[in-house]
C-alpha cells in the first residue's frame, strides 16, 4: 500500500524529493492533490495568496505555514497556494512582492499587495483583525 502511494505521488509531484514526500502531513498532501496552484482559477486566484515551500529542512517554516493555513480555514477564508519549491522564479517573485530580499515562507499577499508575514498574521489574530490584516475587510 505504501509503495502504492509513494510511486502515485512521485508521478503527481516529480519536483518534490523523496524526504519531502514522506514528511508531507495529511493536510499539505490534501491540499497538494486538490490542485492549489498557481494556476488556479475561481475565487482564490482572485484574492489571498499564500507562498509557501513543500522543500524544507526548517521545522520553524513548516509549523508556520500549517499554523496559517489552520488559521485561514478557521476563518472560512479562501487562498492560493503557491510553492516557491517549483523554481527559483517563484521565490524571486515572493520576496520582490514582499520587498525583502530575504523573505521566508509563509508570506500572505492579497492579489499582489502585500499583507505580511507568520508574525504579523499571529498579531492580527491575536487583535482580532485578521480581515483589516488581509485586506478584506
Amino acid at each position: 500500500m505504501f509503495l502504492f502511494y509513494f510511486e502515485r505521488d512521485a508521478v503527481m509531484f516529480p519536483h518534490l524529493s523523496l524526504s519531502t514526500l514522506l514528511s508531507l502531513t495529511s493536510r499539505e498532501r490534501e491540499l497538494l492533490e486538490s490542485g492549489y496552484t498557481k494556476e488556479a482559477e475561481g475565487p482564490a486566484a482572485m484574492g489571498i495568496k499564500l507562498y509557501y515551500t513543500t522543500v524544507t529542512a526548517s521545522r520553524t517554516v513548516k509549523s508556520q505555514q500549517a499554523e496559517v493555513i489552520r488559521i485561514l480555514d478557521s476563518k472560512s477564508i479562501q487562498y492560493e497556494l503557491i510553492d516557491i519549491s517549483v523554481g527559483g522564479e517563484l521565490r524571486d517573485e515572493m520576496r520582490n512582492k514582499a520587498g525583502d530580499p530575504s523573505a521566508v515562507p509563509p508570506q500572505l499577499f492579497n492579489e499582489d499587495q502585500y499583507c505580511g508575514n507568520y508574525e504579523m498574521l499571529s498579531e492580527a489574530v491575536e487583535a482580532d483583525t485578521v480581515d483589516q490584516f488581509l485586506k478584506i475587510a
